[in-house]
C-alpha cells in the first residue's frame, strides 16, 4: 500500500487515521461489541440490555420513581416505562403507589429480582474478564485507571 501523504493527506487516508487512531472512533466500537456480547448473555435470563440498566439503577436505589430512573440513566421515559412493564411481567419489579403523590410510584426489586442480581453481576464479571484478558495484569489496571479518570471527566452525560 502507497504510504499516506501526511502534508496533504487524501479524504481515504483521513479516514483511516481516524479508525486507526481516534480514541472516540474506538471507544464506540468497543462498545458496541460489549453491548452485543451482552444482549447475548442476558437473553438466557430473559432479558434485554434496557432490562439490565433499569436492575442496575435500581439495585443501587431502590424505591426510585420511574421520573428518577429515566433522569439519572438519561433514558426516555418510554424506554424505561417499557423495561419496567417487561420487568414486572417476569416478577422481577414491583410499582408501589408513593404515599406523598398519588400520581407517583416507587419502584422495588422483588425477591426474585434479588436473587437474579448476583447471575447478573457474573455476567458483567465474564464480559470484563473476557475483554480484558488480552491485557496483562498491569495494563488491565493501568485502562481502567485511564478510562475512570475520562469517564469523570466527561460528566454525566450518557447514564
Amino acid at each position: 500500500m502507497k504510504q499516506p501523504d501526511t502534508m496533504h493527506p487524501t479524504l481515504r487516508d483521513q479516514a483511516h487515521l481516524t479508525r486507526t487512531t481516534s480514541a472516540g472512533w474506538m471507544l464506540q466500537r468497543l462498545a458496541c461489541m460489549t453491548e452485543t456480547q451482552m444482549q447475548a448473555r442476558l437473553k438466557a435470563h430473559g432479558l434485554k440490555m434496557d432490562h439490565f440498566i433499569v436492575l442496575m439503577a435500581l439495585t443501587e436505589k431502590e424505591g426510585a420513581s420511574q421520573t428518577e430512573i429515566g433522569d439519572g440513566l438519561r433514558l426516555a421515559g418510554y424506554t424505561v416505562s417499557r423495561a419496567l412493564d417487561a420487568l414486572e411481567k417476569q416478577g422481577l419489579v414491583e410499582r408501589k403507589q408513593d404515599k406523598q403523590s398519588r400520581r407517583t410510584h416507587r419502584v422495588f426489586l422483588t425477591e426474585e429480582g434479588r436473587a437474579l442480581m448476583p447471575s447478573i453481576f457474573g455476567i458483567i464479571g465474564e464480559q470484563n474478564k473476557e475483554m480484558l484478558e488480552q491485557l496483562s495484569s498491569e495494563d488491565q489496571s493501568e485502562f481502567l485507571r485511564l478510562l475512570t479518570l475520562l469517564t469523570q471527566a466527561a460528566g454525566s452525560g450518557c447514564g
